[in-house]
């Protein structure tokens, strides 16, 4: 009896501490105002998942649970305006190539187009990065990012 707790206890924490490693965070400050991205983080584990997302698809950019998008700042993409709040974000392709960024509001969906940017290597684990003014999204050969403004 007691090594079967032992044994359930310690597969409990293996799962438990694993699933909660794949979530991360990216987060930047602009002018005192916190910008942070919540997402799931998975793998590739020699898959090319993107490449089974037809075109015209749409991705929730991550694993587990929605990516979400909470800012204090208004932001902008190019003429695209992002009121403070939170919001689900997603991924959309729309050419073999290329992706749009989906911010998803009550008052509407804003497609953002995200520009491919120069990569050296394959990304094993999906990644956002926020930097003031610019995102950026990376896994296995996508490397796909945007600029922003803080108003």
């Amino acid at each position: 009896m007691k090594k079967s707790f032992i044994l359930f206890a310690s597969l409990f924490l293996l799962f438990a501490s694993s699933a909660f490693a794949q979530r991360g965070t990216a987060t930047t400050t602009v002018s005192g105002k916190k910008i942070e991205i919540e997402y799931g983080r998975p793998s590739l584990q020699g898959r090319d998942m993107l490449a089974k997302l037809p075109v015209g698809g749409t991705w929730r950019m991550g694993m587990n649970t929605e990516t979400t998008l909470n800012t204090e700042a208004t932001l902008k993409f190019g003429d695209k305006v992002v009121e403070p709040g939170k919001y689900r974000l997603t991924a959309k392709r729309v050419t073999e190539d290329s992706w749009h960024l989906v911010i998803n509001q009550e008052s509407g969906n804003i497609e953002v187009p995200l520009n491919n940017e120069e990569r050296s290597e394959l990304v094993e684990i999906f990644t956002i990065t926020l930097d003031p003014g610019h995102f950026l999204m990376e896994w296995g050969a996508m490397r796909v990012g945007t600029d922003f403004e803080v108003q």
